[in-house]
C-alpha cells in the first residue's frame, strides 16, 4: 500500500474514532493526512469506502494473525491464549478502534451498511472457522474438554471486544487481557 493511501486510512481512522462517521469531512481526512482533497479520491471513491477499508484492513490483519498462531507449535491451549491476546494488541494497535466496529455503526446509512454487511459476514465466517479449528484440535488432542467449537470461536471473538471495551472504558486497568484469558481458560480446559 503505498504511503499516501496508508497516511488517508489512518487519519481517516483516527477521525473516526474522535469525532464520529457522519460528523467528520473529506476535507478534515485530506487536512490530517496533509493532502490534497482531491488527493483522497484519486485512491477512494467516497468517504463510505475509506470506512469500509479501515474494517476490510482491520478484519484481514486479523485472519493473518489467526493463521500464524494456527502454524506454531505450541499447545491448543497455548493457541487460545495468543487469540486473546493478539486480538487486543491489534485493538492497541490501531488505536483502538472500538467505536468504528461499534456504536458509530448502530446510527450510519443504510448505503454503508449494505457496503459492510457482506464484508463483514465474510470476514467474520471466517475468522470463526480458523478459531472453531484449534478448538476442535484441542479437543481431539485431549487438552479441552467436548465443547461446540463453533460457539467457543464465538466466545472467543466476544472476549476480545470485551478486551478493546475493557480498555476504553478503563484506560487504568492492569493487563485486564490476562484476567479475561485466565476466567476463560479454565472453563475450557480438561480437568
Amino acid at each position: 500500500m503505498k504511503d499516501v493511501q496508508k497516511r488517508i486510512i489512518h487519519s481517516a481512522m483516527k477521525l473516526f474514532v474522535q469525532k464520529g462517521f457522519f460528523e467528520t469531512t473529506v476535507e478534515d481526512i485530506a487536512r490530517r493526512a496533509r493532502v490534497a482533497k482531491g488527493t483522497i479520491y484519486l485512491y477512494f471513491k467516497d468517504k463510505p469506502s475509506i470506512y469500509i477499508t479501515i474494517i476490510e484492513r482491520y478484519l484481514q490483519q486479523a485472519i493473518q494473525s489467526l493463521n500464524e498462531i494456527e502454524k506454531q507449535k505450541i499447545s491448543h491451549r497455548e493457541k487460545v491464549s495468543r487469540i486473546i491476546k493478539k486480538g487486543v494488541e491489534m485493538g492497541r494497535r490501531f488505536k483502538n478502534p472500538y467505536p468504528i466496529f461499534t456504536i458509530e455503526n448502530i446510527n450510519l446509512a443504510q448505503k454503508l451498511i449494505q457496503g459492510i454487511k457482506p464484508l463483514f459476514l465474510k470476514y467474520h465466517a471466517e475468522i470463526i472457522r480458523k478459531i472453531a479449528r484449534i478448538i476442535r484440535a484441542g479437543i481431539k488432542a485431549g487438552e479441552f474438554r467436548r465443547v461446540n467449537p463453533d460457539a467457543v470461536a464465538l466466545y472467543i471473538i466476544s472476549i476480545v471486544r470485551t478486551g478493546l471495551l475493557i480498555r476504553q472504558l478503563n484506560p487504568d486497568l492492569k493487563d485486564p487481557e490476562k484476567e479475561i484469558e485466565t476466567i476463560f481458560l479454565k472453563g475450557l480446559i480438561r480437568r
